[in-house]
């Protein structure tokens, strides 16, 4: 995949001479996988799958003086093995080990460190994992069956420009188990738990509890409790974004710092739901109502720089902190309907209630001293519709279209308008006797090439054109 069309940039485009200043976002995407699945003679099924990914992508803009054109290059590959043994019908193992390596190069020449210098950043990063996981599934009777299973995840960061060491590693451990029992023909209990000893962080345990009650074979309600965590990154532990000037002491680019004490994010969820097929099961219907609460939320703070060193220029830096709550109610609805083999047809609508509040900058003892109120960092409505039809027994064609209202995107996004797309795609198969098969697919992104804004306010998605090819071999 290569794109270079070039985004206009808008929130320069005024500030200037009331021209559009061209980014440079050239783009451009290789990538090789592969799948092998062997069945032993032992009834085992051994999975290896592998892949290797190049991208190239553009940053900075043309005749511009603040940053000039750079390339960005990510390097990546995996490799991941699956070991599955099921001892008649009652009993499944499965192991699984899984790599991945992600080589990011970044180096910025001639970047503005202040309004006298500039200087070349290197924001490259090298990260790897290895994750293990052993699982267990057993049917003990009719009415009860479990999973249980215990996991290992070794994580390595190297990074000069990003941390505040070159090379940062950790381990975690993790046993979970869950148990599904049938209290009686109608009612179903799932209960489970995960629960995880974090190298840097400590203990964690992760309850869930849901029930399940089959009206009949055609409608169920259900409900659900669950609390978890999300582990800081690497770069809020640790990171270390340190530009110093040489021609003015004290002086530099906004620096990033991280805090290896910062405490993982806690999300409790609470849902009930309703599912509900019709007209012989060709209608389903799908309700959720959901109230989720997330605490000490790990975000990136703002803090004055001249608390900490005179700066002539008041220049800030920026600390990691885990503070603040949000809380989030919201109602799905889904409607699936397949009215003969040839056709599917899916809408969807979501209304989520956004409420909560995260530090906006911190005082002298590092301590929250302005809130940002969080009320519209979530799209409060968001609607997808999609059509699917064959018209003949090797060709498909599908229209999707996406509506999001306006929102303010998080980490480096921008406030966005609210936007609707509408997407095409055909798909045309060939088969052969032995079971080879060549599928080619066309895609139409944004027909009406109406441009909408993109995460960034400066990128617009216009129309875009997409081909892709796939062969599978027996």
């Amino acid at each position: 995949f290569e794109e270079n069309t070039g985004y206009q940039d808008t929130y320069q485009d005024f500030e200037k001479d009331g021209k559009a200043k061209p980014l440079y976002d050239d783009h451009f995407h290789r990538q090789l996988s592969f799948r092998i699945d062997k069945n032993g003679s032992d009834g085992a099924i051994h999975t290896f799958q592998a892949g290797v990914k190049d991208l190239k992508f553009g940053g900075g803009w043309f005749n511009y003086e603040d940053l000039a054109p750079f390339d960005k290059k990510v390097t990546s590959h995996f490799q991941n093995y699956t070991y599955l043994k099921s001892d008649g019908l009652f009993k499944t193992r499965r192991f699984q080990i899984y790599h991945n390596y992600v080589d990011y190069n970044a180096i910025l020449f001639n970047a503005p460190a202040n309004p006298l210098e500039l200087v070349t950043l290197d924001w490259s990063f090298r990260d790897q994992r290895i994750d293990m996981e052993f699982q267990e599934n057993q049917i003990w009777s009719p009415d009860l069956q479990t999973v249980w299973g215990l996991g290992y995840r070794y994580e390595l960061s190297d990074s000069i420009g990003w941390l505040a060491e070159d090379h940062h590693s950790r381990n975690s451990y993790r046993i979970f188990g869950h148990l599904e029992y049938n209290l009686t023909e109608s009612l179903i209990l799932n209960a489970g738990g995960f629960a995880e000893d974090h190298e840097d962080i400590g203990n964690n345990i992760s309850p869930r509890l849901a029930l399940n009650y089959r009206i009949n074979n055609q409608h169920t309600l259900r409900t659900s409790l669950s609390r978890a965590y999300r582990m800081p990154s690497f770069y809020a532990q640790y990171a270390d974004q340190t530009i110093e000037s040489v021609v003015i002491p004290g002086l530099g680019l906004p620096q990033t710092l991280g805090d290896n004490n910062i405490n993982p994010e806690e999300m409790t969820s609470f849902e009930i739901g309703y599912l509900g097929r019709f007209f012989e099961n060709k209608l389903e219907l799908d309700i959720r109502l959901a109230h989720e609460k997330i605490d000490q939320i790990i975000d990136r703070t703002k803090t004055e720089r001249n608390i900490y060193r005179s700066d002539p220029f008041n220049l800030y830096r920026f600390n990691f902190f885990s503070y603040g709550q949000v809380d989030l109610e919201s109602a799905e609805v889904q409607l699936n309907y397949k009215p003969s083999k040839k056709t599917f047809l899916n809408f969807y609508i979501s209304l989520t209630n956004t409420d909560g509040y995260r530090a906006d900058s911190l005082d002298l003892n590092k301590q929250p001293f302005n809130k940002e109120y969080l009320d519209d960092h979530v799209p409060y409505k968001t609607i997808g519709a999609l059509i699917s039809h064959k018209p003949l027994p090797d060709l498909r064609l599908s229209m999707q279209y996406n509506y999001v209202d306006a929102y303010s995107s998080e980490g480096d996004g921008s406030n966005l308008d609210r936007f609707e797309s509408l997407d095409l795609k055909f798909t045309k198969e060939i088969s052969t006797e032995k079971g080879e098969k060549l599928e080619f697919s066309g895609i139409v992104r944004n027909v009406s090439d109406n441009p909408y804004q993109d995460f960034e306010d400066d990128n617009f998605v216009g129309l875009d054109t997409y081909f892709q090819v796939k062969l599978s071999l027996n």
